[in-house]
């Protein structure tokens, strides 16, 4: 069952990635993953259950990357940098989801409330993290920790998402050091800024 649900999600996610949602048939989404419309239907009764187990999973194996840089023994300044580069290694590895998160989801109105409890296990981590930032002093009390959370989200997705459009690599030197260097002003952290912190933003690790 679950490797037939995975094969569902893989053919689920590019046609929603492909299309907006009100045009993507479950015929379609049936004919990418290989299975019968017997057996989508069986699994997703319809089209918004399917979308919104998209979105879930997505979150999830997003949040699957992030966890272990939060949970691990990195010091302060190297876990902030480990962060930003995991996102944009997620996005860079998950072009499908980051085509559907970034231009797909938000102009789906009928979903919208669905849509936002899903993706709000992503800021709620996110939040939580960087609000124990800002009390230990790692980040400038003047900000926002929900619009920080935001920008972040949106800045590396949307990055990523360009990038991908314009045909150019994702995950490079180049761009890793751009999105650090733009978070250093909300950030205490010396650390943070590219020039003082080569070795940890170097190469893929």
């Amino acid at each position: 069952m679950a490797a037939k649900k995975e094969q569902i999600y893989e053919g689920a996610l590019t046609a929603f990635s492909r299309q907006e949602f009100s045009e993507t048939t479950m015929d379609s989404i049936a004919e990418l993953a290989s299975v019968s419309k017997g057996t989508l239907y069986y699994y997703f009764p319809t089209k918004e259950d399917l979308f919104l187990d998209v979105i879930e999973k997505g979150i999830v194996r997003l949040l699957g990357q992030i966890r272990p840089v939060l949970e691990s023994g990195l010091s302060r300044e190297e876990m902030l940098v480990k962060l930003l580069k995991v996102h944009l290694k997620f996005f860079d590895r998950e072009k499908r989801l980051c085509q559907l998160l970034m231009s797909k989801v938000w102009g789906t109105q009928t979903l919208h409330h669905g849509i936002q409890e899903r993706i709000s296990h992503y800021f709620s981590t996110m939040e939580g993290f960087f609000g124990q930032l800002q009390k230990e002093g790692w980040i400038d009390p003047a900000i926002s920790i929900p619009t920080l959370t935001s920008a972040l989200f949106g800045m590396v997705g949307f990055t990523a998402l360009r990038r991908m459009e314009m045909g150019l690599a994702v995950y490079t030197q180049e761009t890793k050091l751009s999105l650090i260097a733009l978070c250093s002003g909300a950030l205490r952290a010396e650390g943070i800024v590219p020039r003082s912190n080569e070795r940890a933003m170097g190469e893929r690790k």
